[in-house]
């Protein structure tokens, strides 16, 4: 008799969610995909768990879409496998690994899939903590009460070079040409570096301080996932505008739309969630 999986899905949520995604008013195509699962553990006292993740194919890249098709799929398959939850951000990390390499296997099968990549985003929330999970420049914000603020970081060559504190790059913005070059993706040849790290509140990070792996969300917390479609369209205060809180689906509906006004450049996806 085979052994019961530790990781049950569930039709509930203790988190409610909401997601849109919109092809834009340039692309030709959606290269943009999300997913979200909802589990009970297998213990003696459950544990509510919700995977949601946000891939976005990499422009320029042939098949991106193929790549974050790929990558949601690979992710939410290989989660449910999962035997433990005693290192969440390990298991995560693990997770995206291993759909990393089923995009390279993919390639091995069929070179004119050659050069595709895709970012991605993974929150996982474990009752009423936060673990994230990343590669590229899709973004996690959390709004609390009339703050937002960024979790995770980009990986970019215009965050790189501003983390390595290269001269004259402390003020250089998203509109520079080489913003948008990723440092790190799902689909790229070297090792796939995930990040599990989330930015450090009210502190510079340092290079000599244990990383921070988890978040202790709050009842009405809002965690958002979107692509850089929303991003390079919106600032920050724009996004934190636009999220009213009384309807979800207004919220996403109205960051959407917003985003198309402005140009509509890319794909947009935004997931929006809030905790009970």
């Amino acid at each position: 008799m085979s052994k019961t999986k530790f990781l049950k899905r569930s039709p509930l949520s203790h988190v409610s969610f909401v997601s849109l995604s919109h092809q834009g008013k340039v692309r030709l195509n959606n290269e943009d995909r999300l997913a979200y699962q909802s589990y009970a553990t297998d213990e003696q006292t459950p544990r509510h768990v919700l995977l949601a993740l946000l891939s976005d194919g990499v422009g320029g890249n042939r098949a991106g879409e193929v790549a974050a098709q790929i990558g949601v799929d690979s992710i939410v398959g290989l989660f449910g496998k999962i035997k433990t939850l005693d290192d969440p951000a390990s298991a995560l990390k693990e997770v995206i690994i291993e759909a990393n390499q089923e995009i390279l296997n993919a390639i091995e099968g069929n070179q004119e899939l050659k050069g595709m990549g895709a970012t991605c985003i993974c929150a996982l929330i474990i009752e009423k903590k936060l673990y994230l999970g990343s590669l590229g420049d899709s973004r996690a914000y959390l709004l609390r009460q009339k703050t937002m603020r960024q979790l995770n970081f980009d990986h970019t060559w215009l965050e790189d070079a501003k983390m390595e504190s290269i001269p004259g790059t402390k003020d250089l913005t998203r509109d520079h040409p080489l913003a948008h070059v990723l440092s790190r993706y799902l689909g790229s040849p070297h090792p796939a570096l995930v990040d599990t790290r989330l930015r450090p509140e009210k502190r510079p990070l340092q290079a000599d301080l244990t990383p921070i792996t988890s978040l202790d969300l709050m009842k009405d917390d809002l965690i958002l996932l979107c692509s850089d479609g929303l991003t390079d369209m919106l600032t920050d205060k724009e996004i934190k505008d636009a999220v009213r809180r009384k309807d979800l689906q207004r919220d996403i509906d109205r960051l959407i739309q917003l985003a198309l006004e402005k140009g509509g450049h890319d794909n947009v996806t935004v997931i929006l969630m809030k905790v009970q």
